[in-house]
């Protein structure tokens, strides 16, 4: 799955902290990820149903949930980030981007 990610002043954040969970499964993942331009891949994992994705960035984020089997197919998910309350603790990689 691409997402194309845009923070909540309307730029592309250089770096993501990802959070999944997948159904049925209940399988939870969490990662960082670097973009390039706000645009990232998500994989999808085996025979799952939906996922459940956290999407943050340094003091925004998302939440969305996605069907494998949805009516936009393989297309990019635009996703934007909204103001959140900085989270107590961030990824290094993610602390770090604040300083680009």
């Amino acid at each position: 799955m691409l997402l194309r990610v845009l923070d909540a002043a309307g730029r592309p954040p250089p770096v993501l902290d990802i959070e999944t969970r997948w159904a049925p499964s209940g399988r939870r993942a969490e990662r960082t990820v670097r973009t390039a331009e706000g645009l990232c891949v998500v994989h999808w994992v085996g025979d799952e149903d939906e996922v459940e994705l956290r999407i943050r960035g340094v003091d925004a984020e998302a939440r969305l949930s996605v069907q494998r089997a949805r009516r936009d197919g393989g297309r990019v998910r635009e996703v934007r980030l909204t103001p959140a309350p900085a989270p107590a603790e961030l990824s290094p990689r993610l602390s770090a981007s604040s300083f680009l």
